[in-house]
């Protein structure tokens, strides 16, 4: 045992910042959710007239006021992270975007912190976004508002397991996807998918045997019900590969500023380009043909993010 003594004014200044440095996340973490929770009044009765008024006009309106409280809400939590908390995010190949198209984004998820930075990158620029999530966080306080608000497409995931214990449930995922993408031609929005389907983690990639060094492999299931479904009304796929300074961190260190450099990679690709087939082609897509595309996407977003962590090591190196 080390006693108080043999402690150098070093080793108590770096033991003090260890027991401080996660306080420093409370904050921030406050001024997020009390931003989320000032919304939440005149969001709830804005989509609540819009269900209920079946006046087009009406549902039109309320649906273009919910859309300013987004970007509204994005912008403030933007000055929190980018203003007030000095995090730097550095965007590349990221061309002109329409707030009337629809896009697909396609992007790499390690963390809560993925959804900071899509929000501000797409904000004021693009239909707001709108995540593909499990259909059971519409239980969560506040998030299950938000994503029953704005209409965000729900998925049923269930497991091997799940499914041979019901059979009945094979399928059900992918029809609870297709029921929740008609809702676009009414609110319409960029869609987001987190083809991993989950947060990347090196024990996950163990257990799928993923065969990229940085990535998860991607669940084909979700594009292939996008393309099937939305194929002819989609402009452009944006592929995003999200590259943070520190490459294992969780939603709380990304609260107190951990990772205070991002990069985010942008390729803008159009649909033609990447199925050789028209859009309203797409519908016909076999769930193959998806899926061969989007490995070897990954297999250059793996390669990509080898890339801008190596820069990223680089640069805080060179500071140090």
């Amino acid at each position: 045992m080390i006693s108080c003594a043999a402690l150098s004014l070093k080793d108590v200044c770096r033991m003090s910042f260890r027991l401080v440095y996660p306080l420093k996340g409370i904050l921030p973490f406050l001024v997020v959710a009390g931003n989320l929770i000032c919304w939440i009044g005149p969001l709830f009765v804005l989509a609540l007239l819009k269900l209920l008024v079946l006046v087009k006009k009406i549902q039109g309106f309320c649906y273009r006021m919910m859309t300013l409280i987004y970007n509204v809400a994005v912008w403030v939590d933007d000055q929190l992270l980018w203003r007030v908390m000095g995090l730097r995010m550095e965007v590349r190949g990221l061309e002109h975007l329409s707030r009337d198209k629809l896009y697909l984004v396609l992007a790499n998820h390690q963390s809560w912190a993925d959804i900071f930075v899509l929000q501000s990158l797409l904000n004021f620029k693009a239909p707001i976004p709108k995540f593909i999530f499990k259909r059971q966080l519409f239980l969560m306080p506040v998030v299950g508002l938000i994503c029953w608000a704005y209409d965000f497409p729900a998925v049923s995931r269930y497991t091997k397991e799940e499914i041979a214990k019901r059979p009945h449930r094979k399928g059900q995922d992918r029809k609870s996807l297709q029921a929740s993408l008609l809702h676009f031609n009414k609110t319409p929005g960029s869609i987001v998918n987190f083809a991993e389907g989950t947060r990347y983690a090196s024990l996950k990639a163990r257990r799928r045997q993923s065969p990229f060094r940085f990535l998860l492999p991607p669940k084909v299931g979700g594009l292939t019900v996008i393309l099937q479904s939305m194929g002819d009304q989609l402009h452009q796929i944006l592929d995003l590969t999200l590259a943070y300074e520190c490459p294992q961190f969780n939603f709380w260190d990304f609260m107190c500023g951990k990772c205070r450099r991002i990069i985010v990679q942008v390729r803008h690709i159009s649909p033609e380009e990447a199925f050789k087939r028209s859009r309203r082609h797409l519908k016909d897509i076999l769930p193959a043909e998806a899926a061969q595309w989007i490995y070897r996407l990954w297999e250059e977003k793996d390669q990509t993010l080898q890339k801008l962590r190596a820069e990223l090591t680089q640069e805080r190196l060179a500071l140090e």
